[in-house]
């Protein structure tokens, strides 16, 4: 059975999480042919006044009828993604798919900020490896590796606690030049309990 690698990179002042498998030359190979001819153009806008061509409102919608090979463009805007649960992500990705933002100046993706989950996307128990608590999640197998290439949009925690920004795990791809990053918020440490017979301070 294959095993998971962990890269960390730092962005400027954001650190990325990068779990990956590598991923064989075929793979990527077959994922330029998918992309070739027959690969499709997803649009996602919030206005159809100024995207006309939108078909999707969310970035994940776009995501799930996508098929592999297949490009998400993604249209001016901020885009709240997820349900803001902790142990869920913003945006999962388990396909070779390219997503592309009008700009890292225009998209901005960010997870929902829901306080009846604390605020948090991250699970109790963060776990890197799972692909679980991220804002974006690429999420391959060990038998089915993906790549996928993000660009051109803004990545924003917007207060909430997750485990990392983007992850991939057993998928290779990158995060070209035109996507920025935000930082993280901190993780929030557990209270602290008082040893029994003693006061809480």
């Amino acid at each position: 059975m294959g095993r998971k690698r962990l890269w960390l990179l730092a962005a400027s002042s954001m650190t990325v999480l990068m779990l990956a498998a590598g991923v064989p030359a075929q793979a990527s190979a077959r994922f330029l042919r998918l992309g070739s001819g027959r690969a499709s153009h997803l649009t996602v806008g919030q206005d159809l006044a100024t995207c006309p061509g939108a078909r999707y409102r969310s970035i994940q919608a776009a995501i799930d009828a996508a098929r592999p090979g297949d490009t998400v463009t993604v249209c001016p805007g901020s885009y709240t993604e997820g349900s803001g649960a902790r142990g869920t992500s913003a945006l999962t990705i388990t396909k070779s798919i390219s997503l592309v933002g009008a700009g890292a100046d225009q998209v901005t993706i960010e997870p929902r900020n829901d306080p009846a989950s604390g605020r948090r996307i991250a699970e109790d128990s963060p776990d890197i490896r799972d692909g679980k608590g991220d804002i974006v999640a690429v999420a391959g197998s060990v038998a089915a590796p993906i790549t996928v290439n993000i660009s051109g949009v803004t990545i924003d925690a917007h207060g909430v606690y997750a485990t990392a920004g983007v992850v991939f795990v057993d998928a290779g791809g990158s995060t070209r030049s035109g996507t920025a990053w935000r930082r993280l918020p901190a993780p929030r440490p557990p209270p602290r309990r008082p040893a029994p017979g003693q006061c809480a301070r």
